[in-house]
């Protein structure tokens, strides 16, 4: 079991509600840090593995209280008005944030014992029980804080509640492997096939990740767990027919259970979050891939006898658990 002291885990929101991310109604706990910096990334407040002070310009009353308060003088405005957060001075302290009578100061993070976080998703098990849903743990990383993660999805699934886990599998297989033992649903994210290229969207190269889908792949043969890779499909950075082909022929060479695929499209959803917390956003004028091209890539996969659904609430998986 990894990390087994760690009795908190961070978190930067947690949604209720949700339809996707494993089947039916869902509570997804966003888990806070991640080693990779894809460029695409809409999560912007996952990325760092601490606390962060947020300024949501649109909710700013333009009152300047906060800026009062900052004994660090880490905060300033600009000509219209708006608050500027020094990150080099800012100590995190949180004296901005309760003065801020509309909540354009946010702190982001909070930790959780896994007691703390039972009391929340246990509020919906009634839709649980009647649409088949559970909690997903997402990030942000969820290797970067396995042991946490572990705890909490082993208490979930005490509770009969079920399990579905969202990760890039970048990291140890002695992470990774306890964290599937008490997962349902196998969500892993495969950017790109070829590791050169991997590390140019990401940040980091895909070695370690393809070793983990490879021993994924093997481990559900064992322990039968719906497995499902996703595909983050970006216009232009990773939509290549060519390659992605390879990455159908990895598939079909995995020696254990073949995984089912699903296409996920780029969307711009998310964007403004960099600027909260002083993060700049690449890909301002990539678009969403056309319905048309993702139809194509889905064929590609399926004529190499792979199952492939488009988008994040349709795959073939959460429709079998419901029969």
């Amino acid at each position: 079991m990894p990390n087994a002291e760690i009795n908190t885990g961070l978190v930067f929101d947690i949604v209720r509600y949700m339809i996707e991310d494993g089947p039916g109604i869902r509570t997804c706990v966003f888990f806070k840090g991640c080693p990779l910096r894809c460029k695409w990334c809409s999560n912007a407040l996952g990325l760092e593995p601490w606390d962060e002070i947020a300024y949501i310009n649109n909710k700013c009353l333009k009152c300047h209280d906060c800026l009062a308060v900052c004994s660090k003088h880490a905060l300033s405005k600009d000509d219209q008005g708006h608050v500027q957060i020094d990150y080099t001075k800012c100590n995190k302290c949180g004296d901005c944030v309760q003065v801020c009578e509309s909540a354009a100061l946010q702190v982001i993070g909070k930790k959780y014992s896994v007691d703390e976080l039972m009391k929340i998703v246990d509020r919906d098990r009634v839709f649980y029980r009647r649409e088949g849903g559970g909690v997903t743990v997402t990030g942000g990383e969820i290797l970067m804080q396995a042991g946490f993660v572990y705890k909490f999805l082993k208490k979930c699934q005490e509770s009969y509640i079920s399990t579905a886990i969202e990760t890039s599998a970048y990291g140890q297989w002695n992470m990774l492997e306890p964290i599937l033992r008490v997962t349902d649903f196998i969500f892993i994210d495969l950017k790109h096939v070829d590791s050169k290229i991997h590390f140019d969207l990401t940040g980091v190269s895909n070695e370690l990740i393809l070793q983990n889908i490879q021993a994924t792949s093997a481990f559900c043969l064992d322990n039968p767990t719906d497995f499902i890779i996703r595909i983050p499909v970006v216009t232009g950075l990773n939509d290549d027919l060519s390659e992605l082909v390879k990455t159908a022929k990895f598939l079909q060479k995995l020696q254990g259970v073949k995984p089912e695929v699903n296409l996920l499209p780029y969307h711009p959803y998310g964007i403004n979050k960099y600027c909260w917390v002083g993060k700049n956003y690449e890909l301002q004028s990539v678009v969403p891939p056309s319905g048309e091209h993702l139809q194509n890539l889905s064929s590609l996969f399926i004529e190499k006898g792979l199952k492939c659904t488009v988008g994040g609430s349709e795959v073939s998986s959460f429709q079998l658990n419901k029969l």
